[in-house]
This record gives structure tokens, C-alpha cells and sequence, in this order.
């Protein structure tokens, strides 16, 4: 059954994509998007066309036993994208008192250590401009109102992929 999130069931995420933003993804979403079938090509030229960033976040063990080539993977995409991938993104070592309050919240909701990790690095990103967490976690979903307030929006993996298929 689909899950839907509230910023795609409004009809948000075509809007979102629209505007230049930060696309952040975890572990599960870089295997979706980037390594299965042919949705790769498809944000690498969204990415081009609307002048995204495309983020992984620093989960390098997480990637080694989820992703068997990431390496490669970095590669090409740095290849393919130039100055617009950020492989490895680490996360701000200082938290403002917010943002410490917001990891909180994010606990309490059930995201693990590489969950806040996400949410840290697209935190610290959102600074410059919008930012788009793609996770199937759903303590970043239950949270998407805290994570707003920093300009993080959240999508389902498959919400994401449906945008491509369309767009």
C-alpha cells in the first residue's frame, strides 16, 4: 500500500522541486534512487536542470553494507554532477540550542543515530537554501512540522521517484 506524506498529498513536492533546494538522502533512499533501476539518470538531470544539490550524508559504515559499490557511486555522481553532489556531508560538530531541542524531538519520535545524522547535515544545509529530506523513516515524517521550521521539507522514497517518473 502507498504511503503518502502530507507535502505530497497537497501537491507540494512538484513545487518543491521546482525552486533550487538541498536533497538530502539516507541510506535507504541512495539505494532506490541512485543504485536500482533507472532513476539515477533521472535526478542526476533534475539536479542539472533545476540546480539542486544532491547530499549524502556522512553514513559511511551504514553504506558499505547497504550500497557494495558506493564507492564507485560517489565517483561517477561527482563526475556526472561536478560541484553540485556532496558526498559524505558531516554533520555540524556544535548544535544552537534549537537545533539540540529539535534532536530531541527526533528521538522521541524514533529516529537512530544515522537518522540524526540526516537531519543534522540537512539542518546545517538549510541555511542556504531549502532542503528536502527523502527517507521512508517516519520519525523525520512525525517531526516534519519542528523540521520545517528550518526549512526542511520530508518525502517518502516512492514520492520522490513517482516526481521523476513525471517530471
Amino acid at each position: 500500500m502507498a504511503r503518502y506524506s502530507l507535502a505530497c498529498h497537497r501537491g507540494v513536492l512538484m513545487p518543491l522541486l521546482d525552486k533550487p533546494m538541498n536533497i538530502v538522502l539516507d541510506t535507504h533512499a541512495v539505494k532506490e534512487v541512485l543504485v536500482n533501476g533507472g532513476n539515477r539518470q533521472r535526478i542526476i538531470r533534475l539536479i542539472k536542470e533545476k540546480c539542486h544539490f544532491l547530499i549524502i550524508p556522512d553514513l559511511s559504515s551504514e553504506f558499505e553494507v547497504h550500497v557494495r559499490s558506493f564507492l564507485s557511486l560517489v565517483l561517477g555522481l561527482r563526475s556526472e554532477l561536478r560541484g553540485k553532489f556532496i558526498p559524505e556531508d558531516k554533520p555540524p560538530k556544535r548544535l544552537s540550542r534549537d537545533l539540540r531541542n529539535l534532536m530531541k524531538k527526533l528521538r522521541e519520535e524514533g529516529c537512530d543515530k544515522g537518522d540524526l545524522i540526516v537531519a543534522k547535515v540537512a539542518c546545517k544545509r538549510s541555511r542556504e537554501r531549502a532542503t528536502l529530506i527523502v527517507s521512508d523513516d517516519e520519525c523525520f515524517h512525525n517531526a516534519l512540522p519542528s523540521l520545517r521550521r528550518y526549512k526542511v521539507e520530508v518525502v517518502y522514497v516512492e514520492e520522490l521517484l513517482k516526481a521523476l517518473e513525471s517530471g
